[in-house]
């Protein structure tokens, strides 16, 4: 605690009276020794406080005597005042002297009158309260300091409403915020209410008056406020009553503004990415669907609300066995506890029935989605009905299938009737070589070369045929 004091008084006998009033009188109520240092000339005095000043120790009061002089301790009064406007003056006069007491009306604040002589124990004591009250307010002031220089610095602001006069008080700093100087905004509620977007100013008006109607417990609101260069800054307000009147009449309110714009812009913006996504999700014709780890629906879209037959917000919270037959419920939960024990997307192809009676087969992907820190908060779903699909496959192998038996029953038949078709050409050739051996004319001879050689070519393609029917057929032997 600080308990320096300077006292000036041109005559020496009270100087030494009030080192025996502060080094000798003790009580238990004090707090501290007293730091006293005393000067006969009042100049020498004012060189003393402004050298102890400007090396950062401040000096929470003086004495000086008022008796001899009044105008000169008025004049050094004032230069004490310019150098330190908190410091403590107590002036000291004669019984009925009224220079002390001119003094004190000059000056106002911080200044008080002791009459000679005084009763020193109470002089000492009224003295030691005086320093401790003093102590007291500069080291609030010193922590009000910090807190606005910290509240600066994460960019809050302070304000401070009186309701009946209709003054509004802001630190300097949150005008620089919105591109103003603290002169350029009128310290009146008026003021900033003209600043506010029109659109908001009507619930900023009710929040408060709820606020004051004791409905909520502390006034908070957000909205908007016209910036210097003719732009809009989110802010938030949140504010509570700090005084009242005897009728129970709101007096003072304070609180602090938080400059929001960023992440009412971030909001913006995901709100935007969350509806375009919502629109793409509602546009896919698959069935597409999320649940939490207890199993109850977070949310779908269009298309699994129509296979479930209920509408969206009917779905939300609920769990299989509250939408679905027993069944199909069962399948749904065991397909989810699967994919979750395995912590990766699993595929799995089921039949279903919609509401309108139609049996389709679901092809169903369900892949775990995942929280801030990585864990696995719930599963995501997508099913497609693949039921024409299936059934086009179907078709294509039942075609295949009978393609390839028409195939393998031509093979087998060519590959029986081998000796079949290899018989008549064998009569051919026998005959055509048994009527070379008869007497023929150049031409007749001319003309059997031909059908000869003709029906060797044919024999060898048949016989190439018929190989290949036997290797499809698998009736052929390798040696």
């Amino acid at each position: 605690m600080n308990r320096r004091i300077f006292i000036a008084d041109s005559h020496t006998e009270s100087l030494d009276r009030f080192w025996i009033i502060f080094e000798e009188h003790e009580t238990e109520e004090e707090t501290g020794n007293f730091d006293i240092r005393t000067f006969v000339d009042v100049d020498v005095l004012l060189k003393a406080f402004r050298e102890t000043y400007e090396q950062g120790q401040r000096t929470p009061l003086c004495i000086l005597d008022a008796s001899r002089n009044s105008a000169h301790c008025l004049k050094a009064a004032e230069r004490l005042r310019n150098i330190d406007p908190g410091v403590l003056l107590v002036l000291t006069d004669t019984a009925r002297g009224d220079g002390a007491e001119t003094i004190r009306r000059s000056l106002r604040e911080n200044v008080h009158v002791a009459r000679k002589p005084f009763d020193e124990a109470l002089f000492r004591t009224w003295i030691d309260s005086l320093l401790t009250s003093w102590n007291e307010r500069h080291h609030l002031q010193d922590e009000v300091q910090r807190l606005e220089m910290a509240l600066e610095g994460a960019n809050i602001g302070l304000w401070d409403r009186n309701v009946q006069t209709g003054e509004q008080r802001l630190n300097p700093n949150w005008a620089g915020v919105l591109g103003y100087t603290p002169e350029e905004i009128a310290p009146t509620i008026q003021a900033w209410e003209a600043l506010i977007h029109p659109d908001d100013l009507p619930e900023v008006r009710q929040r408060i008056q709820a606020h004051f109607d004791w409905e909520t417990p502390i006034y908070q609101v957000e909205y908007r406020v016209r910036t210097r260069s003719g732009g809009w800054k989110w802010i938030l307000a949140r504010g509570q009553v700090m005084e009242w009147d005897a009728d129970g009449q709101v007096l003072r309110v304070t609180g602090t503004f938080i400059d929001i714009s960023e992440r009412k812009a971030f909001e913006k913006e995901l709100k935007h990415q969350r509806g375009l996504l919502y629109s793409l999700i509602d546009a896919i014709p698959d069935l597409i669907f999320y649940k939490d780890l207890d199993g109850k629906y977070i949310g779908c879209n269009p298309a699994f609300s129509q296979f479930a037959g209920h509408p969206w917000k009917e779905i939300v919270g609920r769990s299989d066995h509250d939408i679905f037959s027993g069944q199909v419920a069962d399948s749904f939960q065991e397909q989810d506890r699967l994919m979750l024990a395995s912590g990766k997307s699993r595929h799995n192809e089921e039949w279903v029935d919609y509401p309108d009676g139609r049996r389709v087969l679901l092809d169903t992907m369900k892949t775990p989605f995942y929280g801030t820190e990585g864990e696995i908060v719930g599963t995501v779903g997508v099913s497609r009905d693949i039921t024409d699909r299936k059934r086009m496959e179907d078709e294509l192998q039942q075609a295949k299938e009978m393609a390839e038996a028409a195939n393998q029953a031509k093979s087998e038949f060519l590959a029986s009737m081998s000796h079949e078709i290899r018989t008549p050409m064998s009569g051919i050739l026998g005959m055509a070589e048994l009527l070379m051996n008869t007497d023929l004319g150049p031409d007749q001879e001319n003309y059997l070369n031909v059908i000869q050689k003709s029906a060797d070519s044919l024999l060898s393609i048949i016989n190439d045929i018929l190989d290949i029917s036997k290797i499809e057929a698998g009736k052929i032997d390798l040696e």
